[in-house]
This record gives structure tokens, sequence and C-alpha cells, in this order.
């Protein structure tokens, strides 16, 4: 009984025990911890004051800077009525062992292993690249990366290597040549962006390509309008070369986006609306004269409204879109067919229908005519019947004692009943062959901007060859 209980006194000790020496390790293990904060925020701070004291952000470092240029794309969206490329886009200019800052070079076991400073950008010198071919009414005047409003850091490494990546908006004019307002809103667009040293010649600052493409991948990429990024081509230049720039000798890195419109949806709604205005064009002639007079001016507003509204869209400048060409020359016809078809319905259909009415009478009158003389002449008695019924009733006509008594017998209705029907076929006929015609003349005007987009694709395909 002794030994047993003295075995649990100790083993009631012993947890205890080891409690404490976890919360010992805990609390040394946190003081070290803080120690490693405290030396380490020491070690940022007094790296950063050594690197800065005397250092001066407005002066370029003393060696030949070369910077590598890169361009990553966020959003875009093409203008096509302005002609601008708008790009929201984080840049790369990476100083990988190109642009060497001696003034900010460090041994890291001077200041408890750090290799990179991090550091706001308005703090140091940055190359004033700027994009040349901006559009100033979008961007704002002279946007480069010193303009930049939005301040990032900028990460400095141990052996005066510099990476700064800063968040910005670009709306750049895309050149004559590049954008060919012809094939709108289709085909394969160029537009290019030229980025240089405002003020840096090329003997003191240079560009380079970048060494990854960080533009490769377009499935991430935030899209509005119409148009897709195909590829990215880099090019570097001389602007020597180039006497519209007023930038001689400084060097140009140009960056050139092949878009492809993909405006089926624009084009769909534009022929969607012109297809069901012909469609009821075509239905009115068969409508009393009231609804053709309200169709007419229904089709005639929904066809200036799309083309006031589709106008707003074309380039104002440069060459004339086949699209546009053939829009106009549809929309006129399809007026110029709403005219004839409310001419012919609303002034013409009454008056034909007398016309109607007199040829059918006119026409069973000579039918009867050639009927019964082509039968007197084979039947004598009924000849000599007939002539006797006429001279009876002209002298019954011509007695003073005659009376004039309209009578209406059913032989009398149903030739009236067989006029109007022979006049209701003229008149169908009539109709007919003007449907057929309106609609001949509306597919004709209609063909090419019906097959537009195999024309287009044809046209893609000679012009890629």
């Amino acid at each position: 009984m002794m030994m047993m209980s003295s075995r649990n006194v100790s083993a009631g000790d012993a947890i205890p025990n080891f409690v404490c020496v976890l919360m010992i390790g805990s609390v040394f293990l946190t003081v070290v911890n803080t120690q490693a904060t405290l030396g380490s925020a020491s070690s940022h701070d007094e790296l950063l004051k050594t690197l800065l004291d005397g250092y001066n952000k407005l002066d370029k470092p003393p060696n030949f800077v070369t910077v590598n240029f890169g361009l990553a794309v966020i959003g875009y969206d093409v203008d096509e009525k302005q002609r601008t490329l708008n790009l929201h886009t984080w840049h790369r200019l990476a100083s990988t062992a190109r642009w060497e800052d001696r003034r900010f070079v460090w041994d890291p076991k001077d200041f408890g292993g750090l290799q990179v400073l991090r550091v706001p950008s308005s703090l140091v010198w940055l190359p004033d690249v700027t994009l040349i071919n901006e559009h100033k009414e979008r961007s704002g005047n002279g946007r480069s990366m010193v303009s930049n409003k939005q301040e990032q850091n900028v990460l400095i490494y141990n052996n005066g290597e510099v990476l700064y990546m800063p968040v910005m908006y670009f709306s750049a004019l895309c050149g004559k040549g590049d954008m060919r307002t012809t094939e709108w809103p289709f085909g394969h667009q160029t537009c290019s962006l030229a980025f240089a040293s405002w003020t840096y010649p090329g003997t003191q600052l240079g560009l380079a390509l970048p060494t990854n493409n960080y533009t490769s991948d377009f499935q991430d990429v935030h899209l509005r309008g119409n148009w897709v990024i195909q590829d990215i081509g880099w090019h570097l230049r001389d602007t020597l070369d180039m006497t519209s720039l007023p930038l001689p000798g400084h060097a140009m890195v140009e960056v050139t986006f092949a878009i492809q419109g993909n405006c089926d949806k624009f084009l769909a709604t534009l022929q969607g609306p012109l297809i069901a205005a012909l469609m009821l064009m075509l239905a009115s002639l068969w409508m009393p004269p009231a609804l053709t007079l309200a169709v007419a001016v229904f089709n005639t507003a929904v066809i200036l409204g799309l083309f006031t509204y589709y106008s707003s869209y074309l380039p104002v400048d440069y060459e004339e879109p086949l699209l546009y060409s053939a829009m106009v020359t549809y929309m006129k016809s399809l007026l110029m067919t709403q005219a004839v078809v409310g001419i012919w319905t609303l002034l013409l259909v009454p008056a034909s229908r007398a016309v109607a009415q007199g040829l059918a009478r006119s026409v069973r009158a000579r039918m009867k005519a050639v009927f019964l003389s082509t039968f007197a002449a084979f039947d004598p008695f009924q000849q000599q019947h007939q002539h006797q019924d006429a001279t009876t009733i002209m002298a019954s006509s011509w007695s003073p004692h005659h009376h004039h008594h309209h009578h209406h017998y059913p032989r009398d209705d149903c030739i009236r009943d067989e006029e109007d029907a022979t006049a209701a076929l003229i008149l169908a006929s009539g109709q007919a062959v003007m449907f057929c015609v309106a609609t001949v003349a509306a597919l004709v005007a209609h063909c090419r901007f019906l097959y537009y987009p195999y024309y287009r694709h044809y046209y893609d395909t000679e012009s890629t060859v």
C-alpha cells in the first residue's frame, strides 16, 4: 500500500512539471522571434537610411541603364470611331543585370541577411518611358512611368537591380496603315504602341525586349467590345529613322497588337430588324390600305432609327467601310420599295379594282358575243329566233306606251358575281406580280448585305495568303 501511494504521487507531480516546461519553451521562442523581428525591422530601417543618405532621385544612375521592358494586359477595348486601342495593363521594368544602380548595392551579411528592399516608387529614380502615340484625351497628357498617379513600391535587390511594376491605363492612337476601316467591323487589324524615353538619348538609356512573353495567354484578359487579341509582337526601333517623332537618337520599343473582329452579334442585330421590315413590307401588299400606311410609317421609322444608331459606330475618317456602303444601299432600296408599295396600295388599288371590273365585264361580253355568233352559224332556227327577239325588243323599246320598269333577276346577280370574281382574280394577279417584283428588287439590293460575312471570309482568306 505504501509503495503504490508513492508511485501515484510521483506520477501526479510529473504532469505539472511537463506543463511548466512547455510554457517556458513557448515563452523562450516568443522572445527569440520578437528579437528576430525587431532585428529585421531595425536592419530594414538601417539599410534604407544608408541607401537613401545623400541619394537624389532626380539624378540618373551614373552607369549606362538598359531597361528590360515588359507589358501584361489586364483588360482592353477598341474604339473604332476614334481609332484607338485602350489598354489596362501592368508594366514590368526589370533591371535583371541590365539596370544597375551602383548606389543600391550592399552586402546582406551587414544587414541581417536582407536581400530585397521594398520602398515607395516616389523615393527612387524611375526611367521616363512614355507612350509616344497616346490619345491624350483618354490617357492624359504625357502618360509615363514617372507620371503614374497610382504609386506602387519598387523592389531593390542587393546587387543593384530594380523591379518596378505599375498598374496603368493607356489609350493609343492607331495609325492609318494599321487599322483598315474598309474592313470594319471585321478583318484582321493591327495597332502599334511605341514606348520610348522622353528625355534620355540612346547613349544614356536603352530599351530591351522582355525575356518572357507576359502576354502569351489572353484567356483571363477582360474584353470589352467585339475585338479579340490574336498575337503581340515586340520590336526594337531607332527613332533616328522616324522623322515624325521628336525624339532623335532615342531607343524605342514597339508593341504591335494583332486583333481580330468578332462582330457576328453586331451583324445579326443589324440584319434581323431589316429582314423583319422587308417581310412586313411584302405582307402589307395583302393588307387593307389603312394597315399598309401604318406599316409603311413603322418600317420607315425603324430603318431611319437603325441608320442613325449604327452610323454613330462608324469610323469618322479615312476610307468608307464596305459594310457601311452595303447598309446604305440596302436601306435606300428598302425605302424606295416601301414607297412603291405604299403608292400601289393607297392609290392604284382602288383605281385598279374599277379597271379590273370593267376589264372583266368587257372580257365577258366579248366572250359571250363570240360564243353566240359561233353557235348561230350552225343553227339557222336559233339565228332567226334571235332576230325576231331583237326586232320585238326594239319595237317595244320605242313604243310610246312602254313603261321602263327595271327588274333584277337572279341571272343578273350571277353575272355581277362572275364579274366581281373575275375582277378579284385580275387584282390578285396584279398584286402577285407586284409582290414578286418587290421581292426580287429587295433581295437583289439585300444580296450584298446578306452575304457580307461570306465575302468577308473570302477577303480575309485572300489577304492572308
